[in-house]
């Protein structure tokens, strides 16, 4: 798979034009994920039709069970769509082991708010005497 990974880098490179950043990032993440498939297959060379869905649900869940963001996560999700989806295209593997899965859901981050002296404080901010201050008084 390693043969295949090169070539699917050379694609990305020289046919799709990403940057050199963008191809590193995608050869660090799909080099991850045959790392552990070669482990969890006890083979030192793997063939990508021995890819299954539920090998790369195992990568993830071992990514998320490392305490891996989730961005990262989806990140190299999407790589490897990318990635099969290629071989697929190519006729390498008749599936795309990855295209059934989603990523994980991003957390959510609460909102800040204003403190009451800090919401007092920028209702008094516009000034009274004109036009503009009024209006503006208005929309705040």
């Amino acid at each position: 798979m390693w043969v295949d990974l090169d070539r699917f880098l050379q694609y990305l490179e020289y046919q799709r034009r990403y940057s050199g950043h963008t191809v590193v990032s995608y050869q660090n993440d799909i080099s991850q994920f045959i790392q552990f498939a070669e482990t969890k297959l006890q083979s030192q060379s793997i063939h990508p039709r021995e890819v299954d869905t539920n090998l790369v649900r195992e990568f993830l869940a071992a990514l998320l069970k490392n305490d891996l963001e989730r961005r990262s996560i989806a990140r190299k999700l999407s790589a490897l769509k990318s990635f099969f989806r290629y071989l697929q295209s190519n006729g390498i593997t008749p599936v795309n082991p990855a295209t059934v899965l989603s990523a994980p859901k991003q957390k959510k981050k609460l909102p800040t708010v204003l403190s009451i002296d800090e919401a007092r404080r920028l209702m008094e901010l516009p000034p009274n005497d004109n036009y503009t201050g009024v209006r503006d008084r208005a929309v705040l």
